[in-house]
């Protein structure tokens, strides 16, 4: 609804997170957390590392578009990586998560823990 009264024209920003295309890809992604938790037993780490990214997702989804739109601006810079869109995708995707996290990680650094100014990025 807001997307509609913000932006009257833009009605694939008011149902992107609706489209069919986008609920497979989130059971796929899932799916795949599922299976990696039930035959990685023996690897170290990467239970940490979802339990730290999972605590963290709400201040992915406010953060994302932030730099989203950077990325994809700085890829486009070189020549004909837009083309091989998988390169391009990838890219864009582990570059946004990094640059996300590293905005989570400084932001829990200044703040020194206090869960109020956590609560404001959804960090806490």
């Amino acid at each position: 609804a807001a997307a509609f009264v913000w932006f009257p024209g833009a009605a694939d920003l008011a149902i992107s997170q609706l489209k069919l295309s986008s609920m497979i890809t989130s059971l796929c992604v899932c799916a795949i957390a599922i299976a990696l938790a039930r035959t990685w037993t023996r690897v170290s780490g990467w239970r940490r590392m979802l339990s730290w990214l999972g605590a963290r997702s709400f201040y992915f989804y406010l953060s994302h578009m932030l730099v989203l739109g950077v990325v994809q601006a700085g890829l486009r810079r070189i020549p004909g990586m837009e083309a091989m869109q998988p390169a391009f995708v990838s890219a864009t995707v582990i570059i946004t998560i990094t640059l996300c996290a590293a905005g989570a990680i400084g932001f829990e650094f200044l703040v020194k823990g206090r869960r109020n100014a956590l609560r404001w990025v959804g960090i806490a």
